[in-house]
């Protein structure tokens, strides 16, 4: 989430998290309902299924560059500049010039704290992906472990 939301304006970070949140739970309702299509075989079967995303994911994390302002916040000013040009020519843009780069300020101290989430304008996110991450989350466990399905029959 935080790579998806870095290079976001700090005005949308917010709705690309959210929208980042919203196919996190598609994924998840993507493995409820394959585990509940496999549900007649092993478990393997399950895991077989999901295996070719998983290895797509992991060469996609060896592909990504390292974060522009992790980069900055570690003085390596050059190599974040490296990365943000790839970043402009991979959207076929034009950075502006010159490319000033400053390290972010310090942070200021304060901490956020789960009262947050309650705010008046994430209430309603906080509530819908809550729901929504408990739902999948208890739909999922209870295909996986109901005895009706005879998955314990399967588990050597």
């Amino acid at each position: 989430f935080l790579l998806g939301t870095e290079f976001a304006p700090p005005g949308s970070r917010a709705h690309v998290g959210a929208h980042l949140a919203y196919w996190w739970v598609m994924g998840l309702l993507l493995l409820v309902a394959s585990a509940y299509a496999l549900r007649s075989f092993s478990w393997r079967c399950l895991v077989l299924a999901h295996a070719p995303g998983l290895l797509v994911h992991l060469q996609l994390a060896r592909s990504l560059p390292e974060s522009p302002r992790f980069l900055l916040v570690a003085s390596q000013t050059e190599r974040a500049g490296v990365v943000l040009r790839r970043v402009f020519a991979a959207n076929r843009a034009a950075p502006p010039e010159p490319l000033c780069l400053q390290q972010p300020p310090a942070h200021d101290g304060g901490r956020s704290t789960i009262s947050q989430l309650w705010r008046r304008d994430l209430r309603r996110s906080t509530v819908v992906i809550g729901l929504t991450q408990g739902v999948c989350t208890m739909t999922f466990y209870a295909i996986t472990f109901d005895d009706r399905l005879g998955w314990r029959d399967r588990v050597p």
